[in-house]
């Protein structure tokens, strides 16, 4: 078997050990795939792949979206609503710290286990939540969701720019992956208004909590990081591993992103864009509540 060398454009051999590498669960650039993932014919796998982590995402908006739900419930129900207010900021400010150390954590980091491993904690953080009456540990579970959630989006991404690196309609697939945000946000009131009347509000944590949880398993078997165990989009490995080994720690990414006063300057206004969006759409059933 032969692979294009792209630093050199010379056609350099892979001998059969090199092969074997490539097959299993870790591929020689640090790859990795589920282990039912060679079982999809080659042809099917971008589109899998794309379906994948579409799907991915909105099931991480079920299990994030889904507190206006609850919350106002436990209003319902009597519950101090002070106390109760606490979770809605809990999350976001969690969510957003967060997004401190996702980008570099997804960089050092394979996509497919961050993606995997921050839905199983998320989707299991819903399943966990009320299982006790300590409000502290509601309030640890609560942003602990947030925490791991962000770093969904940039996995996810890094997954897509595998895919479509050098596809001439990416910007367009992109805009499509997108969308998974608001059919997530969309699907979430009409899924979970029949079920919290029909078994209670509990049902708005443990219900997202065990699609998630199953979503997580099929991420597992069938997400695979790049589109062949051999190619990367044409690359040789050994040029991603050069790349690869040339990334700067986290403590220098870091200190670059808030050292420089145009990150800062956009990160500071969007977060007033961020303040009247998540306001009006995901508090408002709980601000009407309070208010009343």
């Amino acid at each position: 078997m032969e692979v294009v060398d792209s630093n050199k454009h010379q056609i350099s051999p892979i001998n059969s050990s090199e092969e074997k590498e490539w097959k299993g669960g870790f591929s020689k650039i640090g790859s990795m795939r589920g282990p039912f993932a060679w079982l999809v014919p080659e042809y099917l796998r971008q589109g899998l792949g794309f379906t994948l982590i579409y799907a991915a995402y909105m099931f991480f908006y079920f299990n994030r979206k889904n507190y206006a739900f609850w919350l106002n419930e436990m209003i319902t129900l009597g519950r101090n609503k002070e106390d109760i207010s606490i979770f809605g900021s809990v999350m976001e400010f969690s969510y957003g710290f967060g997004k401190l150390i996702a980008g570099p954590l997804v960089d050092s980091k394979p996509p497919y286990v961050v993606l995997v491993v921050t839905l199983g904690i998320a989707s299991l953080c819903n399943l966990l939540m009320f299982q006790s009456d300590s409000l502290l540990i509601n309030y640890a579970l609560w942003s602990i969701n947030g925490l791991v959630q962000s770093a969904a989006w940039p996995a996810l991404a890094a997954i897509f720019l595998n895919w479509f690196k050098l596809s001439p309609y990416r910007g367009t697939w992109y805009s499509i992956l997108s969308t998974n945000q608001n059919f997530g946000s969309a699907l979430c009131p009409i899924l979970l208004t029949p079920l919290v009347k029909d078994y209670g509000w509990r049902i708005a944590v443990t219900g997202p909590g065990i699609s998630g949880m199953v979503m997580t398993v099929v991420l597992f078997m069938f997400l695979q990081e790049f589109p062949s165990e051999h190619y990367v989009d044409g690359s040789c490995d050994k040029s991603i591993k050069k790349t690869q080994g040339n990334k700067s720690s986290w403590v220098t990414v870091l200190s670059d992103m808030v050292t420089n006063p145009y990150l800062l300057g956009l990160g500071i206004g969007y977060s007033f864009l961020s303040l009247i969006r998540v306001g009006i759409s995901g508090k408002y059933i709980l601000v009407v509540r309070l208010c009343c």
